[in-house]
């Protein structure tokens, strides 16, 4: 199932927090990122993304005060450490909810590396406002679309 994101010829990028890192600080995107690299599933994790400042944590934040797209995106810069562009890259970040931040992390990405396949990995998704739960551990792919209004989809 998670062929298409994981592999020899993967780069693994971490989402960067909504903070600025700091010596010491807890990176949860960089923590996995290094586990799956620790089992096997990639080579290598390059933190190519950066905050140029620091941003509001969209999980404090409440639903319509949650940082845009576009807000991500600007606070968000490439540190290009490569002269050859990797071939595939999966950005991995901790919990997907809508999808804004690891939209704007391809994006940026796209710009800086525009013939790599971009992907993203996240352990846990959330749900929303689902009535009726009826499994609490489900492996899904599928897409993060931009919905032409400066939002996105995810489905699922």
């Amino acid at each position: 199932m998670f062929n298409d994101f994981f592999g020899d010829d993967v780069v693994l990028v971490p989402v960067p927090r909504s903070s600025l890192l700091v010596t010491g600080g807890l990176w949860p995107s960089k923590l996995i990122a290094d586990e799956l690299v620790n089992v096997g599933l990639a080579q290598i994790v390059m933190p190519y993304l950066q905050r140029a400042y620091a941003i509001q944590k969209s999980a404090n934040s409440s639903p319509g005060n949650r940082p845009t797209i576009e807000d991500q995106y600007k606070s968000l810069v490439v540190q290009q450490l490569e002269v050859i562009s990797p071939k595939r890259i999966t950005i991995i970040d901790d919990v997907l909810t809508r999808g804004r931040t690891s939209f704007a992390c391809a994006l940026r990405l796209s710009e800086a590396f525009p013939d790599t396949e971009i992907r993203v990995f996240a352990p846990i998704r959330t749900q929303g406002l689902v009535d009726d739960i009826e499994q609490f551990a489900e492996s899904a792919t599928g897409d993060i679309v931009f919905d032409g209004y400066g939002d996105v989809n995810r489905h699922p």
